[in-house]
């Protein structure tokens, strides 16, 4: 979509990046007055100016603002979503001057954090009408409805999702992914309307600092799992003839049908709550160097297939010698890198997993590339 967000001078999103024309910078070499940020405010202003930002190819970008934890992918959300509604009230903002009407809409829609709160809202919208029998509209039937407003409203959705974003949207995976977001960026939304300003500026816990993470999101999976227990509760309740506030021929059908859609989303949505375990703090590069493991007076032949500034990954012959008991005590001497000492982590038949014990300059000597990039 960024492409046609470019053709109508709108790209004034995060991780952009500020193309000046040698008129809008005063002449060819430098840069505006004004400090040469990301951020949508200073887009806005710039296009006020008049200068136009355009995008640039994102894939090497996002994978390095990519979080690498569950806490670490909500502070750097959080932080986004604040910052671009902080952006409502600066004088650049998309209700500041300079703007033009297609500007505005184009760019307001994201600094109101309008996708994470209307995502709640809509997971929400089912239960009132299972537990207290709201009905959506009303002087129609079941039938009417879905020919004249469930089917149109669906293909359009589809046509128009797959003719802007292609293959990039896949109900099934971006619907839960919203969901898992939008339970944890509502509040930080609601709050940053009222006070938009004052709370500290967090990073993106990234390497050793995500790997302490905790593995359960509580605080996300609590509100999930609640409204995964109130859908089911609805059903339930509904397909009883005593106890059902929505009548079998009104509603109920369509109702069943979304909330059943509801479930699959949550329960998905659920299972992103639940961190896997990260084995690695730092990147890992092939290697495949012949190594010899040391342990007492014994020694085996080994094969170093990989390694990062602090763990290792050696395979043996398993026909071989038998791989060494001890976890500690051991050394890995390496061709042109000198002895290095490690710990045994993890065991495999004829693989072994570790640590080195911290003797970073050797370390580094092992792997200069981890050192480097």
């Amino acid at each position: 979509m960024a492409a046609s967000r470019d053709a109508w001078d709108a790209s004034f999103l995060l991780r952009l990046v500020q193309h000046h024309a040698a008129s809008g910078a005063g002449c060819s070499g430098r840069h505006p007055d004004r400090k040469h940020h990301r951020r949508p405010a200073h887009h806005l202003g710039h296009a006020a100016a008049p200068w136009l930002p355009h995008r640039v190819p994102e894939r090497a970008l996002s994978m390095g603002l990519a979080a690498e934890s569950i806490e670490g992918f909500f502070v750097q959300r959080e932080r986004w979503c604040r910052g671009a509604i902080q952006s409502l009230f600066l004088r650049w903002g998309p209700l500041g001057p300079g703007l033009t009407p297609m500007q505005r809409p184009a760019v307001f829609s994201r600094p109101a954090g309008s996708h994470s709160t209307l995502c709640a809202c809509f997971c929400c919208s089912s239960r009132g009408l299972l537990l207290l029998g709201w009905m959506p509209l009303q002087f129609t039937n079941t039938g009417d409805l879905i020919r004249f407003q469930q089917l149109p409203l669906l293909a359009g959705l589809f046509l128009a999702t797959r003719w802007l974003v292609g293959s990039h949207y896949i109900p099934l995976v971006s619907v839960p992914a919203s969901i898992f977001a939008s339970f944890r960026l509502a509040p930080t939304v609601l709050a940053s309307l009222i006070q938009p300003f004052g709370k500290p500026f967090r990073v993106t816990p990234k390497g050793s600092m995500s790997v302490g993470g905790r593995q359960v999101d509580t605080v996300t999976l609590a509100p999930i799992l609640l409204t995964l227990a109130l859908t089911l509760l609805g059903l339930l309740i509904n397909v009883t003839p005593e106890l059902a506030l929505v009548p079998f021929t009104e509603f109920f059908p369509i109702a069943v049908f979304w909330s059943g859609l509801n479930v699959l989303a949550l329960a998905l949505a659920a299972l992103l709550c639940i961190e896997g375990p990260r084995l690695r703090r730092e990147e890992r590069f092939e290697l495949k160097e012949p190594a010899l493991l040391h342990w007492g007076d014994k020694s085996l032949p080994v094969l170093l297939v990989d390694a990062s500034v602090d763990g290792f990954h050696l395979s043996a012959d398993p026909a071989g010698s038998a791989l060494p008991e001890a976890s500690e005590g051991l050394r890995l001497v390496v061709q042109d890198v000198g002895e290095v000492p490690l710990q045994i982590l993890r065991r495999w038949p004829g693989r072994l997993s570790g640590r080195f014990v911290p003797s970073q300059a050797a370390a580094r000597r092992l792997d200069p590339q981890a050192v480097q990039r």
